[in-house]
C-alpha cells in the first residue's frame, strides 16, 4: 500500500511538475536550439524503460514541428547495435531519470567518441550521467518514492519544448503556429491533466468493473503508441497484471 499511496500522490503532482520543469528549463532549451540549429540534421533519444518510451512520443514533435529526422532507441540496443551511423550532426539526447542507468552512460561515451553533440535529460544532478556530458537539462520532479510518473511526463514536456524551439529557430512553423503550440504545451497540457484528474471517482468506478480481467491491452498509434506503452508499463508495475501495448495497425492485423 505504501507504493500505491506515493504513486497516486505523484500522479496528482504532474501538472505542477510539468509547469515547474518547463519554466526552469525554457531559457536553456531555447539557447540550445539556437546553437544547434545549423549543426544538426538528426535527433536520437536513448533511454531504458520509461525514458525510451517517452522518446517515442517525442519523435513526432521533432519530425512534425522541426522537420528533423528523429528516433528513440533503447539504450542497450544503441550501445550494442545502433550507434554506427551517428556523427557530428546527430544530436544524442541521453535520458535517465535517476542519472545512473548503466547503458545510457555507455551510450554517452559512444556519442562522445563519435563527436556527436549530446546532452543529459535527467531528474538528478549531479549524477553519473551528468559526468559524461557538458549539457544538462534537469527536470523538476523531485524525489520519487514510487514508480516513474511525474518524472516521465516532465521529461517529455521538456523534449516537446526543445522541439518547438528548434522549429522556431529553423523557421518551420509560423510565429502564430509557434504561439499556439506554446500556449497548449505550457498552459493547456497542465490544465488538461488537472481536468482529467478531477475524473478520479469515475475512473475508480471504471477500474472496479475490470478488476478480474485476465489481461489489459492498450492500443494506440502515432504519439499514442508511446501512451499505450507507458500505460501497459504502469499497469505491470502497480498491480503486477498481465498487460501489453499494441500498435493500432498491428492490433487490427492480428
Amino acid at each position: 500500500m505504501k507504493n500505491e499511496y506515493h504513486f497516486v500522490n505523484e500522479i496528482r503532482e504532474q501538472p505542477r511538475t510539468i509547469e515547474d520543469s518547463l519554466r526552469d528549463a525554457d531559457s536553456n532549451l531555447k539557447d540550445m536550439a539556437e546553437r544547434y540549429v545549423e549543426k544538426i540534421d538528426r535527433v536520437i533519444m536513448v533511454g531504458c524503460g520509461d525514458p525510451y518510451m517517452l522518446g517515442i512520443g517525442a519523435t513526432y514533435a521533432f519530425e512534425q514541428w522541426a522537420r528533423l529526422s528523429s528516433e528513440s532507441i533503447e539504450a542497450a540496443e544503441f550501445v550494442e547495435y545502433r550507434h554506427n551511423l551517428i556523427d557530428e550532426r546527430t544530436l544524442v539526447i541521453l535520458i535517465s531519470s535517476s542519472g545512473k542507468t548503466v547503458k545510457v552512460i555507455d551510450a554517452a561515451r559512444i556519442a562522445a567518441e563519435k563527436g556527436s553533440p549530446r546532452f543529459a535529460l535527467t531528474n538528478i544532478n549531479p549524477s553519473p550521467i551528468t559526468d559524461e556530458t557538458n549539457e544538462i537539462i534537469q527536470t523538476q520532479a523531485g524525489w520519487s518514492d514510487s514508480f516513474p510518473t511525474k518524472q516521465t511526463t516532465a521529461a517529455i514536456a521538456n523534449l516537446y519544448a526543445l522541439a518547438l524551439h528548434l522549429a522556431e529557430a529553423r523557421n518551420e512553423l509560423t510565429s502564430q503556429e509557434v504561439a499556439t503550440v506554446r500556449e497548449e504545451l505550457y498552459k493547456g497540457v497542465p490544465r488538461a491533466i488537472r481536468e482529467a484528474l478531477a475524473l478520479a471517482p469515475q475512473i475508480e468506478k471504471l477500474a472496479q468493473g475490470f478488476l478480474m480481467a485476465p489481461m489489459y491491452t492498450f492500443i494506440g498509434s502515432g504519439p499514442n503508441w508511446a501512451t499505450a506503452q507507458l500505460a501497459a508499463a504502469k499497469m505491470k508495475e502497480t498491480s503486477q497484471s498481465r498487460s501489453e501495448a499494441t500498435n493500432l495497425e498491428e492490433y487490427a492485423h492480428l
